[in-house]
């Protein structure tokens, strides 16, 4: 959990500073899926766990180790600067998308080594920091929410994308052409009042 939590002040909800970078939350691979009405489940794609941060127009682009890769995906980069949001922080997923909607990880190296980023998605699946407010404590679905509210201000669908579980995340779209190539999907609790951390866990894939 985000330590850069909002707390009422007073009444009134205080400004909180927006975050150089904030550790993701990792999984941990387990042989199936959680059972019970306080988990939601999404597909993982295979691609880099990649942060956004957003402030007042400057985008970074910051690896799970916290490293800056703004410059390799400058694309994915200015697709975010368009977002109307003075600041955000995104967590998500880098992903290459072949034509027929599959994903290629090489897709992505390619990306890296040529600059060419015409191929890349990125697939955003959580809100930590909206303009001055941070929501890292508020329910998953409640993000999801808000990070599909976002997006859905500007046309975003080429580069930025939401993915989704039908039964996890109402209303939002899923992004799974037919053939695609998951492995796994995540699941995370809910509810912040329960703690427990995310897991992984396999999908069979035809073929």
């Amino acid at each position: 959990m985000p330590e850069d939590v909002a707390r009422p002040l007073g009444g009134r909800r205080e400004a909180m500073a927006l975050s150089g970078w904030i550790k993701p939350q990792l999984t941990r691979l387990v042989d199936q899926a959680p059972d019970g009405p306080e988990w939601l489940h999404e597909f993982k794609f295979d691609g880099y766990r990649m942060h956004a941060r957003l402030d007042r127009g400057a985008v970074r682009l910051l690896t799970r180790t916290g490293l800056d890769w703004t410059h390799k995906y400058q694309a994915v980069a200015a697709a975010v600067a368009s977002l109307s949001a003075r600041q955000a922080y995104l967590d998500g997923e880098l992903c290459g998308v072949r034509p027929d909607g599959t994903a290629s990880f090489s897709l992505i190296q390619n990306a890296s080594d040529t600059g060419n980023s015409g191929a890349l998605v990125f697939f955003l699946f959580d809100l930590l920091h909206l303009d001055g407010e941070a929501i890292g404590a508020m329910p998953v679905r409640e993000r999801k929410e808000r990070l599909r509210a976002l997006l859905s201000d500007g046309g975003f669908r080429d580069v930025l994308e939401i993915p989704g579980f039908p039964a996890a995340v109402p209303k939002v779209r899923v992004h799974l052409p037919p053939g695609q190539n998951l492995r796994t999907i995540g699941s995370a609790v809910q509810s912040p009042a329960v703690r427990a951390a995310p897991v992984q866990w396999r999908i069979v894939a035809d073929g």
